[in-house]
């Protein structure tokens, strides 16, 4: 896939042997881009306000759609796989991205099936991420020509006109801040490393964790 990504243009191989890409003007996130559809299943489920901002049902529909005749015709890359590592709690997902490298950032930041999970693999959430569509905010209803919008009902997350990939992961982790509480469980965005003398780091930063109600562990090697 880095040839293929190199031979399309999208990167160069650095001197570590890794693809280096630019995401041009956007290299983080657009949080004040980023919506939700308000309908029955979200207006009193979400707490709307300066972060999670209001998208109408029919907005995203017409937007949907024409980023369908956008993407049709042309070369689309997929990724299916999980959100999650806990067989018992994790989301099966479809990326479909139209970058080659996009594809690749979601087939090493989400988790990969293994063949038999593949074969049976039936997504719930489905990513359609297509960097080289901008919205006309004017007739789309967007604030700029960047998006990201998480329908929970349709369970579809649409991106365009930015090539930060981050957006991909940030949209699902909010997709799971929205369904683990009703299953009792509650979600972290936070990471752990595991070393020789981590489990005691680990254990003590957890408690300070809780104490202060952070969302993010610290661990010194």
């Amino acid at each position: 896939m880095v040839k293929f990504a190199v031979d399309r243009k999208e990167g160069v191989v650095n001197s570590t042997g890794s693809l280096s890409v630019n995401t041009g003007k956007y290299t983080g996130r657009s949080p004040d881009d980023r919506f939700i559809v308000y309908d029955d299943k979200t207006h009193e489920t979400i707490d709307w306000g300066k972060i999670n901002h209001q998208f109408p049902s029919g907005k995203f529909e017409k937007l949907f759609e024409k980023m369908k005749d956008f993407v049709d015709n042309k070369e689309l890359f997929v990724f299916d796989g999980f959100v999650g590592a806990d067989p018992e709690t994790r989301l099966p997902i479809r990326v479909i991205n139209d970058h080659v490298w996009q594809s690749m950032f979601s087939s090493n930041l989400f988790i990969r099936p293994t063949n038999d999970e593949l074969e049976k693999h039936d997504p719930e959430f489905t990513i359609l991420c297509i960097n080289d569509f901008v919205a006309e905010p004017e007739i789309d209803g967007t604030r700029t020509d960047v998006f990201i919008l998480i329908d929970l009902t349709r369970k579809i997350v649409l991106i365009g006109g930015t090539e930060y990939a981050g957006e991909m992961k940030k949209s699902m982790f909010g997709v799971m801040n929205f369904l683990l509480p009703g299953r009792d469980i509650f979600p972290m965005h936070c990471s752990a490393n595991i070393g020789e003398k981590v489990i005691q780091h680990y254990s003590l930063d957890y408690l300070v964790l809780v104490k202060l109600l952070s969302l993010q562990i610290l661990i010194e090697n």
